[in-house]
C-alpha cells in the first residue's frame, strides 16, 4: 500500500484535491475488499448490512461506480468450477444479498429522491448531460500510452501491479477472478469516454479510485520476488524507487503548474522532464488549446501542410450544389456569377465535412478565404461567415461555435474586400463528428460573395 500511493497519482489526488471523490472512492474500495473477504466467509445478517451500507455509500459518491458489483459477484472465484458453484452459492444465500442490496439503495434513496425533486424522475443519468461514452471505440492505447495521460506514462509503478496479475499465486486467490474482470471492465468504460483525457490532472483521475484494487496483485509480486534470489530484490526495489521519486516529483510539477494537466505532449515532456522551471519556449510544445476564442492565434502556415477541400466560385461545377436562385450575374469578383444573399435567401449552402475526411490527427487547423461585396452598412445590416462542429448521439448538436462577423472588418462599400478566417477543430468526440462552414445574412439587405476556399492545415 506503501508503494501503491507514494508511486501513483492517488498521492496527488488525495494530498491536492481532497475534496475529490477519487481518494475517498479509493479507500472505499480497499474497505470493500475487506468486508467481501470476511462476509463470504461467513455472511452475516450483521455483515450483510454493513456491506450494503457501504455500496450505497460509493454508489452515492458516484453512480458509475455501479461497476463494483463485479467484484461483490465474483468475489471469492478463482476457475470455471467456482463460477458455476457461485450461481448454487447465491440462490442459498439469497437473502443476504437482498439484505445487502436494501440497505444499499436505503443508503442511496437520498440521490434518489434529489433526482425526483429536481428533475421529476426517480432515476436520471447525468452523463447524458456530458460528453458522453462510445463504446465501440475505445482508446486503450493512448489511455494507456499517450504521454497526453497515458496511465504507464505517468503512473509506471502498475507496470508491476499488472505483471502481478498474471502470477499463479493471485490467480490462485479468492479475489482474482473479481478484481481482474472489474479492472478490465472499468478499463475499458474509461477508455471509451469520449474525453478520457479530461479532469485536468496528474496521471488519469478517472483511474485513480480503482488504483485500491492494484494492492493484491502488486502485493503477489513483491511476494514472489522475496522468494528469489536478493540481487533481483535489489534491482526491484531500485526501480521502485525511481518510480516513487518520479511520482512525487511529477506531482510537485503538477501541483506548481510545469505538468500540464490536459496539453502534455511527447516534446513538452522531455523538455521539463526533471526540471522545477519551465524552460523559455517549451510552453509552445504543448498541444495546442483546442479551445481557443478567435482566429488571430494561427501560428503560421509553414508549419503545417496545406490542402483544399473545397472551392466555391460560382461558375464552374464546385464543391456544392448552389441553387441558381442565389447566383447573381450583375456582380461578380472574376467571372461571371457570385452568391447574393438577401431577405429572401439568408444561408449559403452548408459545407459538412467528418473529422475523418479532414484528418487522422486529433485537430486540424481550418482556413477561409473569401472575397465579399457590401452595397450596405455592414453595422446596420451585418453579415458572417460561421464555422463549428457538429455532434451526434450527445447531448449537444454542435459545439465551438465560432464566427467572423464582416462588419468587424475594414471594408469598402461596393468594391470587393478579401477576408481570411481561421478555425482550429475543437478535440473530436467521434470521427463521425462534421465540420460545418456556411454564410449567414443577419439582414434584410443584400451582400454579395466570391471565390470562397476552404483549406485544411495538417499539422507536419
Amino acid at each position: 500500500m506503501l508503494i501503491l500511493i507514494l508511486g501513483t497519482n492517488i498521492f496527488q489526488e488525495a494530498f491536492n484535491d481532497g475534496l475529490e471523490p477519487h481518494n475517498i472512492l479509493f479507500a472505499s474500495y480497499c474497505i470493500l475488499m475487506y468486508l467481501l473477504d470476511k462476509w463470504y466467509e461467513r455472511p452475516t445478517r450483521r455483515n450483510s448490512m454493513i456491506l450494503g451500507a457501504l455500496l450505497g455509500f460509493i454508489l452515492m459518491i458516484r453512480g458509475s461506480e455501479v461497476v463494483c458489483g463485479t467484484l461483490v459477484v465474483l468475489w471469492g472465484v478463482n476457475s470455471r468450477a467456482g463460477l458455476h458453484s457461485r450461481f448454487f452459492y447465491i440462490r442459498n444465500h439469497l437473502k443476504f444479498y437482498l439484505m445487502a442490496l436494501g440497505v444499499a439503495l436505503l443508503v442511496f434513496s437520498p440521490q434518489i429522491m434529489h433526482w425526483k425533486i429536481v428533475t421529476g424522475h426517480w432515476v436520471f443519468n447525468n452523463y447524458k448531460m456530458a460528453e458522453g461514452f462510445n463504446l465501440l471505440r475505445p482508446n486503450l492505447i493512448d489511455f494507456f500510452f499517450s504521454f497526453k495521460k497515458g496511465v504507464l506514462i505517468y503512473t509506471p509503478m502498475l507496470i508491476f501491479a499488472i505483471a502481478g496479475l498474471f502470477t499463479k499465486s493471485f490467480r490462485n486467490s479468492r479475489g482474482s477472478w473479481a478484481i481482474s474482470a472489474f479492472l478490465i471492465f472499468n478499463t475499458y468504460l474509461i477508455s471509451c469516454w469520449l474525453v478520457w483525457w479530461g479532469a485536468t490532472s496528474f496521471s488519469s483521475r478517472y483511474f485513480a479510485q480503482s488504483l485500491s484494487l492494484f494492492a493484491l496483485p502488486l502485493g503477489f509480486i513483491i511476494k514472489l520476488l522475496s522468494e528469489r534470489k536478493w540481487w533481483l530484490q535489489i534491482i526491484f526495489y531500485g526501480i521502485v524507487s525511481i518510480f516513487v521519486f518520479l511520482n512525487l516529483f511529477q506531482s510537485w510539477q503538477f501541483m506548481n503548474g510545469i505538468l500540464h494537466g490536459e496539453r502534455m505532449t511527447y516534446k513538452y515532456y522531455k523538455a521539463i522532464f526533471l526540471k522545477t522551471e519551465i524552460p523559455d519556449g517549451a510552453w509552445n510544445l504543448l498541444e495546442p488549446d483546442l479551445d481557443l476564442p478567435g482566429s488571430n492565434d494561427f501560428p503560421g502556415k509553414e508549419k503545417f501542410n496545406r490542402r483544399v477541400i473545397s472551392y466555391l466560385d460560382f461558375d464552374s461545377l464546385n464543391t456544392l450544389f448552389v441553387k441558381p436562385n442565389l447566383l447573381d450575374s450583375s456582380r461578380s469578383y472574376d467571372g461571371k456569377y457570385s452568391l447574393r444573399l438577401n431577405a429572401d435567401n439568408l444561408y449559403s449552402p452548408t459545407l459538412r465535412v467528418p473529422m475523418n475526411e479532414l484528418t487522422d490527427k486529433d485537430y486540424v487547423w481550418i482556413g477561409v478565404e473569401l472575397y465579399y461585396l457590401p452595397e450596405y452598412d455592414l453595422k446596420e445590416n451585418p453579415a458572417s461567415l460561421v464555422v463549428h462542429m457538429e455532434i451526434k448521439g450527445n447531448c449537444r448538436s454542435y459545439t465551438k461555435y465560432r464566427a467572423l462577423d464582416f462588419e468587424t472588418l475594414p471594408y469598402q462599400l461596393n468594391e470587393w474586400n478579401k477576408a481570411e478566417f481561421f478555425y482550429l477543430t475543437p478535440r473530436p468526440f467521434s470521427q463521425h463528428d462534421k465540420l460545418l462552414v456556411y454564410l449567414y445574412n443577419r439582414s434584410s439587405k443584400p451582400v454579395f460573395f466570391d471565390k470562397m476556399k476552404v483549406v485544411v492545415y495538417e499539422p507536419k
